[in-house]
């Protein structure tokens, strides 16, 4: 039998050991400069913050000493200091819901965040009907550093380090949930309001990217556009029903896109269509924890299965002169893609 009390108090001895601390916060400002990075390529230090934390020493011992459901005696984390993947965590906050994915995918497209590990928490509410948090979490192997890591010891070593993507509203309720059920059980009435809030939130959060995607649009329509972008719309619908719908500037890049390989109208853009595996494209990025998609992400997707490196290198020149912040940073983004594409491609040969 394992006292989990005294296994938690010889973990954070393990945990607090200088060479580790100071290992794990070289790593926590490299892993911020990194996400950072990533994120600056679209999103400005008003529509998108980034902090990172060392877990505190006290906090760490907490959760290792945590015992698995009915055995009192068995750890949750026999080896925490490689099973606790929040050690460092890095947090982005966005402004609303509309930009969660596109700031995922900005993150997973940087070459030196391999991410291991993505959770979207939304995906079991809508499943269940329910509310509550949709930030979506990314785990990812530590970053290279500066000094070598600790030599591993029983317990473990760092293996990786959690990145958690949510907007403002999402930020305010999951601290308030984390802090009240950290410190003890939640009563049903409190609980019950904590659902209610979710809910209101994820309105808020829903108004707001309508309201921003209005915006936006109004501000499109003083630049004008041929005449036959205006069925392409029609051409998502029919081929990706029930999906979120792009705006117009998105509309007006992709199809600057779609021309590069030689579909220049929306009727060559359907039939091309025709002949893309959308069931097996779906399979590929629901793996990867990218379900739903927007109807413009399903399309960007099919031209980049299509057109493969070509179309990788014509995203530069087809979002030149764009305003659209979804168009920035594209290119990483379809390497990554495309990456996921071929290996699926390759394991089904």
């Amino acid at each position: 039998m394992i006292d989990c009390t005294v296994h938690g108090e010889d973990a954070r001895r393990a945990y607090e050991r200088d060479e580790y601390q100071t290992y794990l916060e070289k790593v926590r400002e490299r892993t911020q400069a990194l996400v950072l990075e990533a994120v600056r390529k679209t999103y400005s230090p008003q529509q998108a913050s980034v902090t990172a934390r060392v877990k505190a020493p006290g906090s760490f011992e907490t959760k290792a000493a945590k015992s698995r459901v009915g055995d009192p005696h068995e750890p949750k984390y026999m080896r925490p200091l490689s099973a606790i993947h929040d050690q460092v965590a890095v947090r982005v906050v966005v402004l609303h819901s509309g930009f969660l994915s596109h700031a995922r995918d900005l993150i997973q497209a940087h070459p030196e965040l391999i991410v291991e590990e993505r959770e979207d928490k939304a995906i079991a509410h809508w499943a269940n009907r329910s509310f509550g948090y949709h930030g979506i979490h990314l785990s990812i192997r530590p970053v290279g550093v500066s000094i070598p890591p600790p030599a591993e010891s029983m317990l473990g070593c760092l293996d990786r380090v959690e990145i958690q993507v949510r907007t403002h509203a999402q930020h305010a309720w999951a601290e308030v949930e984390h802090g009240l059920r950290y410190k003890s059980e939640v009563d049903d009435d409190t609980s019950r309001m904590l659902d209610r809030v979710a809910a209101l939130l994820e309105t808020a959060d829903g108004l707001l990217e309508t309201i921003d995607v209005r915006a936006s649009a109004a501000e499109d329509r003083t630049s004008a556009e041929p005449a036959a972008v205006a069925t392409l719309p029609e051409v998502l619908e029919r081929h990706f029903p029930g999906g979120r719908q792009p705006r117009p500037a998105s509309l007006r890049w992709i199809t600057r896109c779609a021309r590069t390989l030689g579909l220049d109208d929306p009727a060559a853009i359907d039939a091309a269509l025709q002949h893309v595996p959308f069931d097996h494209i779906e399979a590929v990025f629901s793996r990867a924890g990218h379900s739903p998609r927007s109807q413009l992400r399903q399309l960007d997707d099919a031209l980049l299965w299509i057109g493969r490196e070509d179309y990788v290198h014509a995203a530069e020149a087809g979002v030149e002169g764009t305003s659209d912040r979804y168009a920035r940073g594209r290119v990483g983004i379809l390497r990554w893609r495309l990456s996921r594409l071929l290996e699926a491609d390759a394991a089904a040969a």
